[in-house]
């Protein structure tokens, strides 16, 4: 059980270090290094939580469009989308956000994750052409 919290406490702290603006910007930047190698012309962030870094990615390149968590109105057909999270579990999150954005017409859906727990499942159980895990 001690496990199961301590990962819990560690993805809550990964959300909350982006609260710190330079770790922000560290993560947009890493974050948009993927973005630009996977030719995505949209981010679609696929938390509440990855929102903030979505947006720090647009101040990073404003040539990106966003797409944000609960948006249900996405113009992406024949695009590229790089689906974005905070954490990576059960992928839930991911799987969730590329299906709307297949749905929708994306092209190609590639995904990133800052971290991801050890038990994390892979890009195909995330419905995603490819998935990185951009940790520091």
């Amino acid at each position: 059980m001690s496990s199961l919290l301590d990962l819990v406490a560690s993805s809550e702290r990964y959300v909350n270090e982006l609260s710190d603006g330079q770790k922000l910007r560290a993560a947009a930047t890493r974050i948009v290094s993927v973005a630009t190698s996977s030719g995505a012309t949209h981010l679609l962030a696929a938390s509440p939580a990855a929102e903030r870094l979505v947006g720090a990615a647009l101040l990073v390149s404003p040539g990106l469009r966003a797409l944000m968590y609960a948006q249900a109105d996405m113009d992406v057909i024949g695009q590229q989308v790089l689906v974005v999270d905070v954490n990576l579990a059960s992928g839930t999150g991911i799987a969730n956000a590329a299906r709307r954005a297949r749905q929708a017409g994306a092209r190609r859906v590639a995904a990133a994750a800052l971290h991801a727990l050890p038990s994390a499942v892979g890009p195909d159980e995330c419905g995603v052409d490819s998935l990185e895990i951009v940790e520091s």
